[in-house]
């Protein structure tokens, strides 16, 4: 199955959960909603540039602590993907402190590399030992030029979709992050913003 196909069957699971959910959220009171719910993904079609601010709450910087790349969603959902030039994919998950978070905090995380000349090579991603991070073996990456990392996932009932450069998402880069976020626009709205 094409990351595409799985996508695909990933946004449709997410639909289903969003209709149940839909007819218990219609009978909500919209203004008992706190701001981590709304940053969660309940959107009711806003974009992230026009949800409320997050207040005097502190943030947590966007340094990789593992070496890769620091994108997030919201507020609330910091990741941080790396691509290690030996050959291995991580997902590492914090929240908007930078305090670590389970793995389990997403689901249906779905790696694929795509090489010179239009190759793919699909990572099987396992939740780690200890439960703390997503991780996944691969052949080497070593060709930053030409090198795609393709990432997928569900969060709050969402899937996200990105686009990245090997380049960025290696240890030592030295990469800007992309600034217009994931490949596509996410369920309810919302957009991931880049670190």
């Amino acid at each position: 199955m094409t990351l595409n196909m799985r996508i695909a069957a990933a946004c449709l699971a997410a639909l289903v959960i969003a209709t149940a959910a839909g007819a218990q959220d219609a009978a909500m009171d919209h203004s008992q909603i706190n701001h981590s719910t709304m940053d969660a993904g309940a959107t009711d079609g806003m974009a992230m540039d026009d949800m409320p601010a997050h207040g005097s709450a502190a943030h947590g910087d966007h340094n990789p602590k593992f070496g890769g790349l620091v994108l997030m969603y919201g507020g609330l959902l910091h990741f941080e993907i790396v691509g290690k030039p030996e050959g291995g994919v991580e997902l590492h998950l914090s929240d908007e402190m930078r305090v670590p978070m389970p793995a389990l905090t997403v689901s249906d995380v779905t790696v694929e590399i795509e090489r010179r000349g239009g190759a793919f090579e699909s990572v099987s991603m396992s939740v780690s030992e200890a439960g703390d991070f997503w991780t996944g073996s691969s052949s080497p990456l070593t060709d930053q030029n030409s090198t795609t990392v393709h990432l997928a996932f569900i969060a709050f009932a969402a899937p996200y979709v990105y686009a990245l450069p090997l380049a960025a998402v290696q240890p030592g880069s030295s990469v800007a992050a992309p600034s217009a976020g994931p490949e596509s626009v996410v369920a309810g709205g919302g957009r991931a913003h880049a670190g």
